[in-house]
């Protein structure tokens, strides 16, 4: 029972939807059978020991039982479910419903309730309610076919700015998809795969550039989106498509506004990783705008690594009070499983930036170095406290644990293990080196910065530096 559709959708809606199904299962508008709400009601009330031959002795008592009789009565209680799903989505969805409205009103030649819904603004678009911002140019395409058909019906002539606009609104919607979704594919492809896919034409972008497509908010952002997804040192693209965002990202889907400023954040740590200066700072006002407007949560939770990402970059930046109030703000929107290994990590990061190293190795006991990604991130802590506490042999034993751990684990993706395989390269190359051994710490210097591919190269980067100023201060004395 518990593997069928009906148990399994049930379960994953919530308390509010299951008041609201209750409400619908006591109608006898969408069904008149007394099995299938006692079945509902069973499964509501044992969710964790909900059993077929159990419900059923409880409903038909001493008649025998009959397992096709149950598959029958989840498979109706399943389809009511689904039901009440497509009312909630038309619902929410308002640009379907007054779509379906207007030609069910059309259809029975209702003309009186027409007049109130004769202009698509009637409608109420809310953007936000939309999956893609693309659906209010469809909608609006939809909304011109039915009055078409409707002056259709009544035998009226058909104004030729009515027809050119539904036009319109088509052309909008197919170039708004089309940008969406090759924006997407460079997110996802390599350049090699992207030179293999035929249909990124470049004619639906330059068509983008055109008027009157240009002059549509939605059309300028997913064209500036682009360009600075195709271009990583694209600074004018950047730069319009942060203004386009924070000027009408209203007219995005929540989701959608949150991958334009995701985008703008991507670019900001590339150029961070290059040591271009303000990109910190860009970034982390960006994340700052994305809490303001709600949109640092996908789905239901707050993501580890989001949490992780913001965190860094504020302290990097010394924000150490507002760091403090985000890490212990926030831990509730996190999800369960990953709740306590992220808050504990970042309470780590947070005490090593404050300096209160014994604090560091703390919270760092209770993560849990199961997961992957925080036992990476974890390990290189440690090895960042062991090396400032002087603890040279724990040290030592730490990286050659940890290189083996990074060459036995195979989940942990290739260029990850090189990244973290190299800080534990260099780390060994520090400790070996003698304090006034100039040469040998200019030359580790510019191996790192040679290197692409190293696990906290700004901190070790600075552990060099500090070396190399200490023996130029001691020569110019």
């Amino acid at each position: 029972m518990k593997k069928s559709k009906a148990f399994l959708l049930l379960n994953a809606l919530d308390e509010k939807e299951l008041k609201e199904l209750e409400q619908m299962m006591e109608s006898s508008f969408f069904h008149q059978n007394e099995a299938i709400s006692s079945l509902f009601t069973y499964l509501k009330k044992n969710r964790d020991s909900a059993n077929k031959k159990e419900w059923y002795s409880l409903y038909f008592k001493d008649r025998g039982y009959d397992d096709l009789v149950v598959r029958r009565y989840l498979s109706s209680l399943n389809g009511i479910l689904e039901e009440y799903l497509t009312i909630k989505e038309l619902k929410a969805q308002k640009y379907v419903s007054g779509h379906l409205l207007f030609s069910a009103l059309r259809k029975r030649r209702l003309v009186g309730h027409l007049k109130s819904k004769s202009s698509f603004g009637s409608m109420d678009l809310k953007y936000k309610d939309m999956d893609y911002s693309s659906d209010v140019f469809l909608a609006g395409y939809r909304f011109f076919c039915e009055n078409d058909r409707l002056d259709s019906d009544l035998d009226k002539r058909k104004p030729l700015e009515n027809m050119e606009e539904g036009l319109l609104y088509l052309d909008l919607y197919y170039i708004v998809e089309k940008l969406r979704n090759i924006c997407e594919i460079y997110n996802s492809k390599t350049i090699f795969e992207l030179e293999n896919i035929s249909y990124l034409n470049e004619e639906v972008i330059e068509l983008a550039k055109q008027a009157p497509f240009n002059a549509y908010p939605q059309v300028r952002l997913y064209s500036f989106l682009l360009e600075t997804i195709r271009s990583e040192n694209n600074e004018e693209a950047f730069r319009v498509l942060q203004k386009l965002a924070d000027e009408h990202g209203t007219l995005l889907s929540r989701t959608e506004e949150r991958d334009v400023y995701l985008v703008l954040v991507n670019y900001c740590i590339r150029n961070i990783n290059k040591g271009v200066s303000g990109s910190l700072e860009e970034c982390f006002r960006i994340y700052k705008i994305m809490e303001k407007k709600n949109l640092l949560i996908k789905g239901k939770f707050l993501s580890p690594w989001t949490y992780k990402n913001i965190i860094t970059a504020a302290l990097r930046l010394n924000e150490t009070e507002w760091t403090r109030q985000f890490i212990r703000s926030h831990k509730e929107k996190l999800s369960e499983e990953h709740r306590e290994n992220a808050y504990n990590y970042n309470l780590a990061k947070y005490n090593f930036h404050l300096g209160n190293y014994d604090k560091v190795l703390d919270y760092l006991q209770k993560v849990e170095y199961e997961d992957v990604f925080y036992g990476l991130d974890a390990r290189s802590l440690m090895m960042k406290v062991f090396y400032l506490d002087n603890e040279m042999e724990a040290l030592y034993s730490l990286t050659d644990s940890f290189r083996i751990y990074l060459r036995r684990k195979k989940k942990i993706p290739k260029e990850r293990r090189k990244t973290y395989l190299n800080f534990i390269k260099f780390i060994r190359k520090l400790i070996k080196l003698s304090p006034r051994d100039y040469p040998g710490l200019r030359k580790l210097r510019n191996d790192i910065q040679a290197t692409d591919k190293v696990a906290d190269r700004i901190w070790i980067l600075g552990e060099v530096e500090n070396k190399i100023r200490k023996v130029e201060a001691v020569y110019k004395n």
